[in-house]
């Protein structure tokens, strides 16, 4: 039987055993990085970690130059940091994860642009798509007919060809050559 000191002393032990096990735990990434809401001097930048813990995104204009950065110190699951006071029309790269480091990001594949400025004119083209799930010959019509709009370039449908033998619909990225 424990009893007085010797409980207290149990205690003490117990919660500092369960204060390292949860400092041992590293967050991991369950959803995201995601971009929310972009405007021309601002985002928000979310993702979901299978643990509570605090929130970090450093951002900056290269991976290994991210020298901005937001925090918040609750811990919760579903994190959401705005990052304001951005220039309009800028490439920002950045990583996300907490103060125990980054679990995500600081590499070329986590990056967003901020909108121009209201009035901008610019050259743009725009495809809307949602995923209709069915991946059958509609969604393919979609594809071609997009295709078919387009100005000619090098690499154009010759590209999608691969991507029609193996059955994907919309492969990540498809670098055209002028």
């Amino acid at each position: 039987m424990v009893t007085g000191r010797k409980c207290g002393v149990l205690i003490a032990m117990l919660a500092t055993v369960s204060l390292m096990a949860g400092v041992s735990h590293a967050e991991n990434l369950v959803r995201g990085p995601y971009l929310q809401q972009g405007a021309s001097t601002s985002v928000i930048v979310r993702w979901r970690t299978d643990v509570p813990v605090d929130s970090l995104v450093h951002y900056g204009s290269a991976p290994g130059q991210l020298t901005e950065s937001v925090d918040s110190a609750a811990l919760v699951t579903e994190h959401e940091l705005p990052l304001t006071g951005l220039s309009p029309d800028t490439v920002y790269f950045y990583s996300v994860g907490s103060s125990g480091g980054a679990i995500a990001g600081d590499d070329n594949e986590h990056f967003f642009r901020t909108s121009p400025l209201a009035g901008s004119v610019y050259d743009s083209r725009i495809w809307v798509l949602g995923d209709s799930g069915t991946a059958n010959a509609n969604a393919a019509a979609v594809r071609d007919a997009y295709l078919d709009t387009r100005p000619s370039r090098r690499g154009g449908r010759e590209a999608w060809a691969a991507a029609r033998e193996q059955q994907l619909l919309l492969p990540q990225r498809i670098v055209h050559s002028e």
